[in-house]
């Protein structure tokens, strides 16, 4: 504000101009705003809300821009700029211009940085686990899942991964030996994924069981006492020898397979033309499948398409010496069992 006065020819005020004296004067005289609030430096997680604020005062109206990197903001025009979910490329520094009819001030560079957050791996897929492949151990193999940085293996005797147990951590390749696995059992193996974020969710599961030597059965690739199968899915039953030492092979033996079950008390041998016949259970009555030397044999599937009523069956697979079509389980011979129930 100014003030001053004149004197004018004539008398009295200036509204009186025929009057001598004195003219007094006042002028208001306007300035740029003054900023009285800086915005502030920010950091926030990728996709956070981020604000910015600033205060001025004028006498006069004011107005605001805001900018980015000295380039203005589209419609970014009040005291306060809201970005409602940021991205990394909302990230540099922000200042506001606020202006008057007399002039604009500019406030300081707040910088907003922004913090990509990585989000937890995707589970792994193609989890496999080898069918008696290894006498010591069961393999566990994986495929790479996109932003992994470790991998998590669970175990359990049923499919159920809510119960399942965790037997390594912190794997950094895509398979896992577990040399803990029991022998005539079979596990479903999970595998999980690991970054910084956290895990991901359970893998589908796949079944791995120990290989042995000698004989081994199974029914639907799965092998020892812990089979289970919903009623009315077909069943398949394979049989394979294998991992023989050198020094049993060429032996005649009786080969034999037998199944038994409980509701009915049923019992049924697989004969030479790899048909099931019925018997009474008496091994006096039961005849081999085969009748020549013992040797290393591949997976054979000896029933495919089985359909079985609900309850809990019982197969055998079996060779025994001397090749004399008598079963001798208590002597020289090699068994494996599969434990079957067939769910309501």
């Amino acid at each position: 504000i100014a003030a001053g006065y004149g004197n004018s020819g004539a008398g009295g005020d200036r509204t009186e101009g025929s009057r001598g004296g004195y003219d007094y004067w006042i002028v208001k005289m306007l300035a740029p705003p003054v900023i009285t609030g800086q915005p502030q430096s920010l950091t926030r997680n990728e996709g956070a809300s981020a604000t910015f604020n600033v205060t001025a005062t004028s006498p006069a109206p004011l107005f605001y821009q805001w900018r980015k990197n000295a380039a203005n903001i589209a419609q970014a025009t009040g005291a306060i700029y809201t970005i409602a979910s940021v991205t990394p490329a909302d990230a540099g520094g922000y200042r506001c211009v606020v202006s008057n009819v007399a002039g604009a001030s500019t406030s300081a560079t707040a910088t907003l940085t922004v913090t990509t957050i990585t989000p937890p791996p995707d589970a792994p897929a193609a989890v496999a686990a080898s069918d008696g492949a290894f006498t010591g151990k069961v393999r566990v193999t994986w495929t790479a899942a996109p932003r992994a940085e470790s991998y998590q293996v669970w175990r359990h005797t049923s499919d159920d991964s809510g119960a399942a147990v965790q037997r390594a951590e912190g794997i950094a390749g895509t398979s896992y030996d577990d040399a803990g696995a029991a022998a005539d059992m079979t596990y479903y193996y999970w595998v999980k994924a690991v970054n910084a974020a956290g895990a991901s969710a359970f893998s589908e599961s796949d079944t791995g069981y120990l290989g042995v030597v000698g004989p081994l059965v199974s029914v639907n690739g799965m092998a020892g006492d812990n089979i289970s199968i919903p009623a009315g899915a077909p069943i398949v039953i394979a049989a394979e020898m294998m991992n023989l030492p050198p020094a049993y092979l060429g032996y005649n033996v009786d080969w034999w397979l037998a199944a038994y079950a409980h509701t009915g008390h049923l019992w049924y041998y697989l004969n030479s033309d790899m048909l099931f016949m019925p018997f009474d259970g008496n091994p006096d009555n039961c005849r081999p499948a085969y009748q020549g030397p013992l040797y290393n044999v591949p997976q054979q599937i000896v029933a495919d398409g089985l359909t079985l009523a609900p309850g809990a069956y019982n197969i055998w697979f079996a060779v025994d010496y001397p090749m004399d079509g008598i079963l001798r389980l208590d002597g020289q011979s090699m068994l494996s069992r599969a434990t079957l129930v067939v769910r309501e």
